[in-house]
């Protein structure tokens, strides 16, 4: 990046991602979308029964998704504390798309804030911004919300955050198992607070795939490191 006159240039528009590691939703803002609501601050209570919530972590396609209040696009809502800012709407965005089955999302839209209207007296799936869990019920404000949705898709290539998979203590296991520690150590180097295996070009058991030394994700230690193994492989 440099300061300057240049005779020839152009303005670019990017969707930008950043991403927690954590154990709780992936945050992520994009620069050329922009919120439409206003900040707003309610407190309040609501009894409700009590449930699990859902939550996990560059897109590859993007699919554009609106909440219509199933269990699959939930309404955005809240219980005790309302906040309706751009973190409060990032949030209601993962959990949209996270609902939808994508890995994260970002926020594109909502007609008004979640503490100001009720979309109708009906009973909805919610997602609870203060309790970040999911709830089916009526609830006096809530919002439908319009978030870009993908998944993040990352491969091994040997590098610190993005090591090959392979083990140091005997014997050697390629099941369903390790292939899933597999992915989570990669998801965990390049900085996802989880992940789920796609594929390997081939079992780390058999057969190698560089010479020399690399950065390795071990499941036998469960650690990243850097060194020089015998047999590996890059997962996906």
């Amino acid at each position: 990046v440099e300061y300057g006159s240049y005779g020839l240039e152009t303005p670019v528009t990017a969707q930008c991602f950043s991403t927690i590691l954590g154990g709780g939703l992936v945050s992520t803002t994009t620069t050329h979308m922009s919120s439409t609501s206003s900040s707003a601050s309610t407190t309040g209570t609501e009894s409700i029964e009590s449930t699990t919530s859902v939550s996990t972590s560059g897109p590859s396609n993007v699919t554009r998704v609106t909440s219509d209040g199933t269990r699959a696009k939930p309404m955005c809502s809240w219980l005790n504390t309302c906040v309706w800012d751009a973190t409060t709407q990032a949030a209601c965005a993962v959990a949209l798309c996270q609902s939808s089955g994508f890995s994260t999302g970002t926020f594109v839209s909502s007609p008004h804030s979640i503490c100001d209207v009720s979309v109708s007296s009906e009973s909805y799936w919610m997602y609870i911004t203060d309790h970040d869990e999911y709830h089916e019920g009526a609830y006096g404000t809530e919002a439908p919300v319009t978030a870009d949705c993908f998944d993040i898709v990352v491969t091994g290539d040997g590098t610190q955050t993005k090591p090959l998979c392979t083990w140091n203590q005997s014997p050697c296991v390629w099941d369903e198992s390790i292939q899933e520690e597999c992915a989570v150590g990669l998801c965990g180097a390049s900085g996802y607070a989880n992940g789920t295996f796609v594929s390997a070009l081939h079992s780390y058991c058999e057969q190698s795939h560089v010479d020399g030394s690399s950065w390795y994700y071990i499941t036998s230690t469960d650690s990243v490191e850097y060194g020089d193994y015998g047999l590996e492989t890059p997962v996906t």
